[in-house]
């Protein structure tokens, strides 16, 4: 009888507290599955759809992919914003990896000055995309700019050029300042990395008589290795996630002549300022960049286990 009362509070214990982490994480299920998980299954299942401005109207099965992918202008202006995506992508992954593990070794050395540095360069990054894409128009502005006020004002005017005004340079242009402004994340968890690593091995490596140059390439590389993984996915997905700063930049269609168009601007595009169909062609897009990027998340962490094993 004592046994059975005992089993009893035991499994009451255990519903209670049970109950409790449901009340008590309910609140974060609901505000996510309104905002994260019904958006996403909304967005696939639209793709799917055809449309009449904001109602559907029928069953398009594949119809708006083949639209996407087989119908002049869209399959021209889709290969030119992911294009511009995966360029950015590029160009950024390589300031941000190179300068934020730079920052990171001289934040390690000042050990005094380390705080304020660290808020220096994580600022920018608390700062909304619009706000610094006006901020950096304003900045690179042709007639009033202070970098071409700076430049004529030293006698090096003839360097200055309209980097976000041309096609050559926009997308480039572009991409720095998004590195300007992220990066202090990149910064921040290389120190971290780099902190985990002990100080033993920096002085085994003084007594074997390396250089510093020799420490840097066959020790901090090797062991930050995981850190860049993970930067390298955060910068893959906001790459294509990008739409605040080339809008604030370039304005809706990606200006000049579309150098700065990228996937999220042509998704905005199809599904908001277009007619007819444009919403279901919009979210099979959408549909679309999404598998991008679980394709790539699957695959480079698929390589990063594979590595962890031949280690």
């Amino acid at each position: 009888m004592l046994q059975s009362t005992a089993t009893m509070h035991g499994v009451t214990t255990r519903w209670s507290r049970h109950a409790w982490a449901a009340i008590f994480i309910l609140p974060a299920a609901l505000i996510y599955g309104a905002f994260i998980f019904y958006p996403l299954v909304a967005t696939v299942v639209w793709g799917f759809l055809e449309w009449n401005g904001t109602s559907a109207v029928s069953f398009a099965g594949f119809g708006n992919f083949r639209t996407l992918f087989t119908l002049y202008p869209f399959n021209t202006q889709l290969f030119s914003a992911v294009l511009h995506n995966i360029v950015f992508f590029l160009l950024s992954i390589i300031v941000q990896l190179l300068f934020g593990l730079i920052l990171a070794v001289l934040l390690r050395a000042r050990a005094k000055s380390r705080v304020f540095l660290q808020a220096i360069y994580t600022l920018p990054f608390m700062m909304s995309p619009i706000i610094v894409g006006y901020l950096w128009n304003l900045i690179l502005n042709p007639i009033f700019g202070p970098v071409y006020e700076a430049l004529h004002a030293t006698g090096l005017g003839n360097l200055y050029a309209p980097w976000l005004g041309q096609s050559s340079t926009a997308l480039v242009t572009l991409s720095l300042i998004s590195s300007w402004q992220s990066i202090g994340l990149p910064m921040l968890l290389f120190y971290a990395a780099l902190s985990t690593i002990p100080s033993e091995i920096y002085e085994a490596a003084k007594m074997d008589g390396c250089t510093g140059l020799q420490t840097f390439r066959w020790i901090i590389l090797p062991l930050v290795a995981p850190t860049a993984a993970v930067l390298t996915l955060l910068t893959f997905v906001a790459s294509f996630n990008l739409f605040d700063l080339p809008y604030a930049v370039g304005g809706v269609n990606g200006a000049p002549n579309g150098a700065l168009d990228v996937a999220g601007l042509l998704f905005y595009r199809l599904a908001f300022t277009g007619t007819g169909n444009g919403l279901g062609v919009g979210s099979a897009m959408a549909t679309m960049i999404g598998l991008i990027l679980l394709a790539f998340t699957t695959a480079l962490l698929w390589y990063r286990r594979l590595a962890e094993r031949w280690v």
